[in-house]
């Protein structure tokens, strides 16, 4: 997936990559942002395949952060905010998460505990880091993200999904035409519509 980012960065650096609530970022300025975060997350840790909690609401900061994830070659942990505290903890708890990414807007009603949190957008050691892509090998076959079920049938459970599952999502032929260029997000990026809401425009 970060291979086919890169391609796009390529063909429209100043192309408008994601708006949200008045804040635009080109795909120039995503990328470079994302590979700070990614520096961050390296820094501290994370390697292949690791996998990190994201908090967020929905925002450009979000993106940034689901494609930092990747950029570290780990995988993300999406949370759904609306899900309660005690579930949240017990999903950072049985991936053994090391990182938890968040915003102050989550902050602000309570974080699951992890090893390390990250609080995005106050961080300011990110603006010291480098711009460049951190270099992280990806192969297809690692995981892109873990979301977790409701539990509506019992215990809640893990779904992974693979760079390639995304990949093939994108590439299908019925996002042909234009029409997809540019896509509302609506979905909670703890649930599976929004692997097409992101990814598909993105890439």
């Amino acid at each position: 997936m970060q291979a086919a980012f890169a391609a796009q960065v390529l063909r429209s650096p100043e192309g408008v990559a994601v708006r949200c609530a008045g804040r635009e970022l080109s795909y120039r300025e995503l990328d470079e942002r994302a590979n700070r975060l990614a520096y961050r997350l390296v820094g501290l840790g994370v390697g292949p395949e690791a996998p990190v909690a994201v908090l967020m609401e929905r925002s450009v900061d979000l993106v940034v952060a689901l494609l930092a994830v990747l950029k570290a070659g780990a995988f993300y942990l999406p949370l759904h905010s609306g899900y309660p505290l005690e579930r949240m903890q017990w999903i950072v708890d049985e991936t053994s998460a090391p990182v938890l990414l968040a915003d102050t807007a989550m902050r602000g009603r309570g974080l699951p505990d992890a090893p390390v949190v990250v609080v995005v957008d106050e961080d300011e050691t990110l603006a010291s880091l480098p711009a460049t892509d951190p270099g992280v090998e990806c192969r297809p076959d690692r995981l892109a993200y873990v979301m977790y079920t409701s539990g509506s049938t019992g215990r809640p459970k893990g779904v992974a999904v693979t760079h390639r599952d995304v990949l093939e999502l994108v590439v299908d032929g019925m996002f042909g035409e234009g029409a997809h260029e540019r896509v509302l997000m609506v979905a909670p990026y703890a649930f599976d519509p929004s692997t097409y809401e992101l990814w598909v425009p993105l890439l």
